[in-house]
């Protein structure tokens, strides 16, 4: 399965903290993509990092969004399932 996580700057400091999210992702998975984007939550724009990470592992993806959501402040972490990824 692949997923894909939608995470945006912390909620006190108003900053993407992408080395904490890196950091905290490398505990969890040995490869993922990240995107950088623009984003709004809560009628507020803000910095935002996709994810994109592919792993059999359901369980570790909660893990990780967990440990991510303390990491860098956040209320809630978006997560999207989508089909699998092929490395040809």
């Amino acid at each position: 399965m692949t997923y894909e996580l939608y995470i945006g700057s912390n909620n006190k400091t108003g900053k993407l903290e992408l080395a904490k999210i890196q950091n905290t992702l490398n505990k969890y998975f040995a490869g993922y993509t990240l995107i950088l984007g623009d984003g709004a939550w809560q009628g507020r724009n803000e910095k935002m990092v996709i994810v994109k990470i592919a792993t059999d592992e359901d369980a570790l993806i909660y893990k990780a969004i967990n440990a991510l959501k303390n990491s860098v402040k956040q209320d809630a972490i978006g997560l999207s399932r989508i089909p699998e990824i092929e490395f040809i």
